[in-house]
């Protein structure tokens, strides 16, 4: 729910957004947390491109 009301308010201000799931894809992920500098205690479903 609170990824559909991010992306309803990102349309409400003009901006477009796709959803892109991360979490079938491992090697994806790890890039994605090392990135983010994100640790093993966060759980990653998906990105929002915006």
């Amino acid at each position: 729910m609170a990824i559909e009301n991010l992306m309803l308010k990102a349309v409400e201000l003009g901006l477009g957004t796709c959803y892109i799931g991360v979490a079938c894809f491992e090697e994806i992920e790890r890039e994605l947390r090392k990135m983010a500098k994100l640790g093993d205690e966060y759980c990653l479903a998906g990105l929002i491109a915006l």
